[in-house]
């Protein structure tokens, strides 16, 4: 683990480009429910002066960072501290970390969160490892990081519901998202946007249709059949066909039809008047499966 000294805000910002955060990992692996890995690709890539503009959630969470660690240490008897410094890893550079709390006397960190009762659910039982798994890959990102083989979770949920929990090092599960993180950033470095991993990245990548048509190859119609089925069961519907709405959108591209040998139109992705795309499936001009 590599230290270097806390940059201001700015240079913090820009320093997130030149490598693979906590924050970033879900996003890479398809897991955040805030941004996706076409997001974080344009953000490393990008050359512009990053704008410092925390969302409500994000500034609240600032703000509630303190007395959180602080009912943490009161709860468990530990000392905590800031780590004013960027953390990078010792083999590979671009994966660094800025980690909530140093937790003295063990090789071990502090991560600390808010949810509003709405998440409660995706939390588990206080002292398990049961977070949400949106979470995981952060505070796995800073044990490979750190070399430490544990990390605390400190959650205040709805403003009145203090629960903490403990994550421990998962090597195979590290593997792999040392894996992904090495392939995003091969990406980065070759400014080649990565595939999108959801529906959502999808989306980000392709924003306007260029008024043009792709032909249906076996995998599209194929596709379409599978749309056809998943919208018309009830069950698991919304999560089966939004991967293959994905897998869809990814073979029209920027195109804005997708049609048949016989042009028959099959499905529509087009820009609409306030610049979003809407897509719509034509099941009528679907022949029946091969």
């Amino acid at each position: 683990m590599n230290m270097t000294n806390e940059p201001n805000r700015t240079d913090w910002l820009l320093a997130r480009r030149q490598g693979i955060g906590g924050s970033d990992v879900a996003a890479i692996l398809g897991l955040s429910k805030w941004s996706t890995n076409i997001d974080i690709y344009n953000e490393k890539v990008s050359t512009e002066t990053p704008i410092d503009d925390p969302t409500p959630r994000m500034r609240w969470g600032n703000i509630l960072e303190h007395p959180i660690g602080v009912e943490y240490a009161n709860q468990t008897g530990f000392k905590v501290i800031r780590e004013n410094r960027l953390l990078r890893h010792k083999k590979y550079k671009f994966l660094q970390a800025n980690i909530d709390r140093r937790i003295l006397g063990q090789k071990k960190g502090l991560e600390i969160k808010t949810a509003n009762q709405y998440a409660a659910d995706d939390w588990g039982e206080p002292g398990t490892d049961q977070i949400p798994q949106y979470y995981i890959p952060q505070v796995m990102h800073y044990m490979i990081v750190t070399g430490w083989r544990s990390w605390d979770v400190a959650v205040l949920i709805g403003g009145q519901d203090f629960r903490i929990y403990t994550v421990d090092y998962n090597p195979a599960l590290a593997d792999v998202f040392i894996q992904h993180c090495r392939h995003f950033w091969q990406c980065v470095q070759d400014k080649t946007a990565p595939e999108p991993n959801t529906l959502a990245a999808v989306n980000s990548l392709y924003k306007q249709d260029n008024d043009q048509t792709v032909i249906a190859d076996e995998t599209a119609l194929d596709l379409m059949q599978r749309l056809k089925h998943q919208r018309g069961e009830r069950d698991d519907y919304k999560k089966l066909s939004e991967q293959t709405e994905k897998d869809l959108k990814i073979i029209i591209g920027e195109n804005k039809y997708l049609v048949d040998d016989d042009g028959n139109r099959l499905a529509t992705w087009s820009t609409t008047k306030n610049n979003s795309r809407t897509f719509r499936a034509n099941f009528k001009n679907l022949g029946a499966p091969t």
